[in-house]
């Protein structure tokens, strides 16, 4: 059912109940119509192409193509992005990759500490200002409270194939493709992890610096 066939059914509907069940007909067909336009976004960036990329709409067309698993797991999902961020360098399609590798880790390590709904599975995504090595960049973090790494494994974990998990359950490829992404960027992905706490990873990512066009009308020589 199209869209503006919806709007027409809620317009002429006086049934509460019919009402509120095309209104959340709509609201689905809007959801699936935005996956929709992400993900053919997605398949449309080129790779190794960089651009300036807004922070939190990379964080915003990430979750559209995920959001429904962590509801589906009961995971209680917290986003908290800075106000007046500036535009980062990226590529869109690789940054996205990244976040979708790290989320996935989150969820299923939430989902194998708290198999049921609990008020502490919580997954927290944030973005802040920083600097590293003396350079202004913005931060971006996702921390969940599940299982935490071993402190004698986080050496290993963005070495290719390296997993903790049961055989056929992971293939140790998530984090260590992630890791090269992030260093195609110029930085570095960096793992934190408390035992009985959870763990963090942050991705520091660089600002995009403000091009000055050329003054003048001529031609260049």
């Amino acid at each position: 059912m199209k869209p503006g066939v919806v709007h027409l059914q809620i317009e002429s509907t006086r049934d509460p109940f019919f009402h509120d069940i095309l209104a959340r007909v709509l609201k689905e067909a809007g959801r699936v119509e935005s996956i929709v336009r992400n993900l053919l976004a997605f398949a449309r960036d080129t790779p190794n192409q960089h651009h300036p990329l807004d922070p939190a709409k990379v964080i915003e067309e990430t979750l559209s193509l995920c959001q429904t698993q962590l509801v589906t797991s009961g995971i209680h999902l917290q986003v908290d992005t800075a106000p007046d961020l500036p535009c980062i360098r990226g590529n869109r399609q690789q940054l996205i990759q990244v976040l979708l590798n790290l989320i996935s880790n989150a969820r299923n390590t939430l989902n194998e500490k708290y198999p049921e709904t609990d008020p502490a599975k919580i997954l927290h995504i944030t973005t802040s200002r920083c600097r590293h090595e003396g350079r202004d960049m913005v931060c971006l973090s996702v921390e969940d409270r599940g299982s935490d790494i071993p402190q004698h494994h986080l050496a290993h974990v963005k070495e290719p194939f390296f997993t903790t998990k049961p055989e056929g359950k992971g293939t140790g490829l998530g984090l260590s493709i992630s890791h090269d992404i992030i260093k195609q960027h110029g930085v570095a992905l960096e793992i934190t992890s408390v035992p009985g706490e959870g763990t963090r990873i942050d991705i520091r990512l660089p600002i995009e610096e403000e091009r000055t066009e050329p003054q003048g009308n001529g031609t260049a020589r």
